[in-house]
């Protein structure tokens, strides 16, 4: 089957909200909102995965300038379709995401992830650096 990986486009929403409740129980109270602030957040690079038209795949990197400089990116949100696991899509995105960090610059990319998933980013070159830790305000 042939994957096609692209840019996200203002016109995927409904696809990228749908394929997000795979992974959370993604609900945000102003759909419309949420999205058009994201998709004009100039200081981040989303990718898609399609098959025949269908999205199967969505993830973005968000990037930030730290005080001690340095560009670094922060991967979010790395969901491909149940129906599509396990045949190279996570992959190929998490590829084209430090490739367009890599043309940026940036020194580092980093992601938080479950045990569960943690080996299929060792695979891809990511190392385990300390513990992440999380607080939630909503």
């Amino acid at each position: 089957m042939k994957y096609e990986a692209r840019s996200l486009r203002k016109d995927d929403q409904n696809d990228i909200f749908k394929l997000l409740e795979e992974i959370s129980n993604f609900q945000p109270t102003d759909f419309q909102k949420t999205w058009d602030s994201y998709i004009n957040n100039n200081n981040n690079f989303s990718i898609v995965v399609e098959v025949k038209k269908r999205i199967i795949g969505f993830s973005s990197i968000f990037y930030f300038t730290r005080i001690r400089g340095g560009l670094s990116g922060v991967i979010e949100d790395v969901v491909v379709d149940s129906q599509f696991r396990g045949q190279g899509i996570g992959s190929l995105m998490i590829d084209n995401l430090c490739n367009d960090a890599l043309s940026k610059n940036a020194f580092k990319v980093f992601l938080t992830s479950n045990e569960i998933n943690s080996s299929f980013y060792k695979k891809l070159g990511f190392t385990s650096n300390g513990q992440s830790l999380v607080k939630y305000f909503i």
